[in-house]
């Protein structure tokens, strides 16, 4: 396992893992008004408390040590449907930041406190769609981030579990589609689709699942996350990626893209 992490972590330098890049384009972009919604999420229930907690986050870039993140509000509005389309665009572009922040905070806390963490792919995953939404350069931000925290809390070991890993290299290889040119994705991904596919088989053997073909972690968990948002994601970047790439680069993509978008998941 170490040698796999290591391996991991050398596949995910060439990214230039950071959380900084997506913090400076919140704290650029979020206005007191989104913090006030976000804060508002639950019915009002502690909002000037929270909207502190928030607007202190920002300020500084870190949870102080004697305030409590407010956990609810950040997962309701993780949970919005910024995508409703009876929204008007204005508030579709809001609830999508307000989106991405939620989640972003939410795996922010998680990396100080891994004992306390779940629901990361869910997370990953919403912000992944948030950020292809909101602006072409968001998610190269978000593509650091993410290899950032892959590699604080995988690699370094402070999480031994590594269920949730494979969708989380998932996001790196559509976030590679979506920001890189196609000699980087040819240079990276084949190793990342690799990685995947290990990751994928030593969570199976690690189940009490029977096993029968590759993906079962992408297909057994994509049951527990809204589909369309799979579809959506897998269609836009792994069946349509934006460059001519090589064609084993396209079948091992497309491979992915079909498992993740059947009507039904085996488990």
């Amino acid at each position: 396992m170490d040698d796999f992490l290591t391996t991991l972590h050398n596949s995910l330098s060439p990214f230039e893992p950071s959380d900084h890049p997506l913090f400076e384009w919140l704290k650029n972009n979020l206005t007191t008004k989104n913090l006030r919604e976000i804060a508002n999420s639950d019915d009002g229930y502690m909002q000037d408390e929270c909207f502190t907690v928030l607007t202190d986050f920002m300020g500084q870039g870190i949870v102080p040590p004697d305030k409590t993140p407010p956990l609810e509000m950040l997962i309701l509005t993780q949970c919005s449907e910024p995508n409703d389309p009876e929204l008007p665009e204005e508030m579709r572009y809001n609830a999508h930041i307000e989106r991405l922040f939620a989640c972003y905070l939410l795996l922010r806390v998680g990396v100080d406190n891994p004992k306390g963490l779940y629901a990361e792919q869910e997370r990953l995953i919403c912000m992944v769609e948030s950020a292809l939404y909101i602006d072409s350069s968001i998610p190269d931000a978000v593509l650091r981030f993410t290899c950032w925290y892959i590699d604080k809390l995988y690699c370094s070991g402070a999480i031994k579990f590594i269920t949730e890993l494979p969708l989380l290299v998932l996001g790196v290889i559509i976030l590679t589609l979506t920001t890189q040119s196609a000699s980087k994705c040819e240079e990276t991904l084949p190793n990342l689709i690799q990685l995947l596919h290990w990751l994928d088989q030593a969570v199976a053997e690690s189940s009490s699942m029977e096993v029968d073909n590759w993906p079962w972690i992408l297909r057994h968990s994509s049951g527990n996350i809204k589909k369309d948002l799979w579809q959506y994601i897998a269609k836009k970047s792994l069946n349509n990626p934006p460059f001519g790439l090589s064609l084993p680069l396209k079948q091992s993509l497309l491979e992915i893209s079909n498992l993740l978008t059947q009507d039904t998941f085996s488990t």
